[in-house]
């Protein structure tokens, strides 16, 4: 299995589309951490959280949609899994050796691409007090929940569906849905992964003005119930480990041609 995990390690290294959509996404998070306020101004790190944490949660994703799809398909396409099982390899092993760096890589560039744009921010104009560092914190470790689930969901599809470019299609009708993020937030689902993204990702809000020259004034409640954390992390494991078996039970009964 290390050797499988090792040639997919070496073909996503390799893989050109990979590192321009990732190169592609952050420069889009970070001009749109910079300039999407239309201010013209660098906000500090906790403001420009608040504000567009849950368009980046979603867009960042795409990243995931494109690992798994070429990770867990490519190889079906040019018979190299078929190979795999020919000279030894179990299912399992070859199941496995593809989930795992799967996993590994599309949770890592998620978190890199998420985390990227409020680091510099921080690092130019400082965290700020629209939010606490901590509750930030906590919600972009259990984002990693709905993400993980998010991609295990999409592995099962891609052992059965085996295209890559029909996981990338859906991956990103996926993406369109996540954009409808204000009415997902509200409704506070935890049965889609989508769903559950950008409720952990939405702050309610309110709006004050000043007494003297009428500014505007964003308030943001950025602490999560504990029902929100327990339930996001229950229905992650729920579903994740669900569809790692089912990927593997249909891979396991499939016959690979």
């Amino acid at each position: 299995m290390k050797n499988i995990i090792r040639a997919q390690l070496y073909q996503l290294k390799k893989e050109r589309l990979i590192t321009i959509v990732f190169l592609g996404l952050f420069a889009v998070l970070l001009m749109n951490a910079f300039f999407g306020s239309g201010e013209g101004v660098t906000l500090s790190g906790s403001e420009t959280a608040a504000k567009v944490l849950q368009f980046h949660s979603i867009t960042s994703s795409l990243f995931v949609f494109l690992v798994t799809g070429i990770c867990c398909c490519s190889d079906f396409l040019d018979k190299t899994a078929n190979y795999e099982i020919m000279s030894g390899h179990t299912r399992k092993e070859v199941y496995l050796g593809r989930v795992i760096p799967c996993i590994i890589i599309g949770t890592t560039g998620w978190f890199i691409l998420i985390c990227s744009p409020y680091i510099l921010c921080t690092a130019i104009a400082g965290w700020g007090t629209k939010l606490a560092f901590g509750d930030f914190i906590l919600r972009v470790v259990l984002m990693i929940f709905p993400i993980i689930r998010i991609i295990c969901e999409f592995i099962m599809l891609s052992f059965i569906i085996r295209n890559p470019y029909i996981i990338m299609g859906i991956g990103y009708g996926v993406f369109a849905l996540g954009g409808m993020s204000e009415a997902f937030s509200q409704t506070g689902s935890y049965f889609l992964g989508i769903t559950n993204l950008t409720l952990l990702s939405g702050f309610d809000t309110w709006l004050t003005f000043g007494m003297n020259n009428g500014a505007e004034n964003y308030i943001y409640e950025s602490a999560l119930p504990v029902n929100d954390i327990v339930c996001t992390i229950i229905f992650s494991v729920i579903f994740s480990a669900a569809s790692l078996f089912l990927g593997y039970h249909f891979f396991k009964t499939d016959d690979v041609n």
